[in-house]
């Protein structure tokens, strides 16, 4: 009598204990078409050849905006091609302005009863342009300010990434052009002096972009 020997268990792989599955990955230059958006102005938008163009500088004085509209995955890396084209120069550079909101419902329930998180960013002035400010909605810079300069006038690939960790906080990581500018924790702390900024499009989907005083090209 022949026996068969089964074969030893695999082991199972490791995995992030704060983050399990992983972020999903949405591919925003995939879904650059009017019709995946909710936006503010047609004549600002332009969507040629795959890209979304956003001509913000003829108003100075209104924030132009754009929502996706895609059911927001629990933990998402957002990937895009950004070039900013042109600044306006005549205006307070600190009015020059380009804001990237992940929705509120990607991550961090948990601090989601009291309306303190209505989503997290990514936050450019060409007050400081070597410098990118990461935090959430009202606390820009919550987890500080890292170098990175997005008015050189060049594309760079941007991986924007907002997860749940185990303890109720948010790790958020941006890597542009395949190198690691910040990994940090917003720990979603509330001043009561600084109420927190609805967003845009409560409604509209998981990633929004607001540009003032700029011409930029995602895609």
């Amino acid at each position: 009598t022949t026996t068969t020997q089964k074969p030893a268990p695999t082991a199972p792989k490791p995995t992030d204990p704060t983050n399990p599955a992983g972020p999903e990955v949405v591919d925003v230059n995939a879904l650059l078409k009017a019709e995946n958006w909710e936006f503010d102005e047609e004549e600002v938008l332009k969507w040629e050849d795959g890209k979304m163009t956003f001509d913000c500088s003829s108003d100075p004085d209104y924030n132009y905006m754009a929502g996706m509209l895609k059911k927001p995955p629990l933990n998402a890396t957002y990937k895009f091609t950004l070039t900013v084209n042109q600044v306006v120069e005549d205006v307070d550079p600190w009015d020059v302005e380009l804001l990237f909101i992940a929705r509120g419902s990607v991550a961090g329930s948990s601090w989601n009863d009291d309306g303190s998180r209505t989503g997290y960013t990514l936050t450019y002035w060409a007050a400081d342009p070597n410098k990118v400010s990461i935090g959430r909605c009202g606390y820009d810079s919550s987890c500080g300010s890292f170098e990175f300069n997005v008015f050189d006038g060049q594309p760079h690939e941007i991986e924007f990434t907002v997860m749940d960790t185990e303890d109720g906080k948010v790790k958020i990581i941006l890597k542009v052009d395949g190198t690691v500018v910040a990994d940090v924790i917003e720990e979603g702390a509330v001043r009561e002096d600084k109420p927190t900024r609805p967003l845009k499009y409560p409604e509209a989907g998981n990633l929004v972009v607001r540009a003032k005083n700029m011409s930029i090209t995602i895609g």
